[in-house]
């Protein structure tokens, strides 16, 4: 293999001996801790109930995953693949703890103690910060659905519940993604205006999700301000000085979450939709906030 510099060190290290780090540093990091409240040793610690703490575990695992599938090392992909099926199955599957339910008043998922209590899980029973707490999730299902196309094979349980997770966040809308989608003009704040292209003028395509009986059950884009071109948090909780977006990469993590389960899913339409619209958009709003 090549070698590379590191900068300011002048040293050069081998391919070979980067890769060995790498690989060494991935077998540490997927080796589980079985102290405390981890005593089976499973690679996402069962001490995480609450939608946001397991969701930034369970990603943890299927970024892992990706880099050993890039060293090829196949056996710690396939240890950390297979981690991500045990870990993520309950919660597609509503079977555990903390389990996400429907909410008809607001159209949404929550969490079951999100519901009981107002502050319980980082309020996510009142739409607190659903697209850094799922994006996550939906980061690690992207993952896995790569490396197993029949986990969310449609038809399933855990095929509905990802859509479902996915629509709490990200739902184009019930006029499908070839419809009218959010307003032409994007990013208005201050006398500017981003137009839509040609090619988002003329919509996004067929999605597989399409005439879903899910799509009418949640609103479009639920954070998303298309006049200031970025998401906001908080969500019913009042603010002394109005919403918060509090944390840009998480927003951005979301959508490319999004994008990426598109791509794993074979599902183009999905994938343009939060590449074009939300994700590029999320970028814009942010650069462009300060005005």
């Amino acid at each position: 293999g090549g070698s590379g510099s590191g900068s300011g060190s002048g040293l050069a290290y081998p391919f070979s001996e980067a890769r060995a780090a790498i690989e060494a540093a991935l077998s540490r990091d997927l080796t589980p801790d079985l102290s405390g409240t981890n005593p089976e040793g499973n690679l996402v610690d069962p001490k995480w109930q609450d939608p946001y703490g397991f969701g930034k575990a369970v990603a943890k695992v299927a970024r892992l995953a990706l880099i050993a599938e890039e060293v090829g090392n196949a056996t710690l992909q396939t240890y950390a693949v297979n981690s991500l099926k045990n870990s993520l199955s309950p919660w597609f599957k509503g079977e555990n703890a903390d389990a996400l339910v429907y909410d008809a008043s607001w159209g949404g998922l929550v969490s079951t103690l999100g519901l009981e209590d107002a502050m319980a899980d980082f309020g996510n029973g009142w739409y607190n910060d659903h697209h850094f707490h799922y994006g996550y999730l939906l980061y690690a299902s992207a993952v896995l659905a790569k490396h197993d196309a029949e986990f969310f094979k449609p038809g399933t349980a855990r095929a509905a519940g990802l859509e479902a997770l996915l629509r709490d966040v990200a739902n184009p809308g019930t006029a499908g993604f070839g419809g009218t989608g959010p307003p032409k003009n994007i990013g208005a704040k201050a006398g500017r205006r981003r137009l839509r292209s040609k090619e988002e003028e003329a919509g996004f395509g067929a999605s597989k999700l399409d005439g879903s009986p899910l799509e009418k059950l949640f609103p479009l884009a639920r954070h998303k301000d298309w006049y200031d071109g970025h998401s906001w948090a908080s969500g019913l909780f009042p603010m002394a000085n109005g919403k918060s977006q509090e944390s840009v990469s998480e927003a951005v993590n979301c959508y490319y979450a999004v994008h990426l389960v598109g791509k794993a899913t074979g599902d183009e339409a999905l994938s343009r939709w939060d590449e074009l619209q939300s994700l590029i958009v999320e970028l814009f709003g942010k650069a462009t906030g300060d005005e």
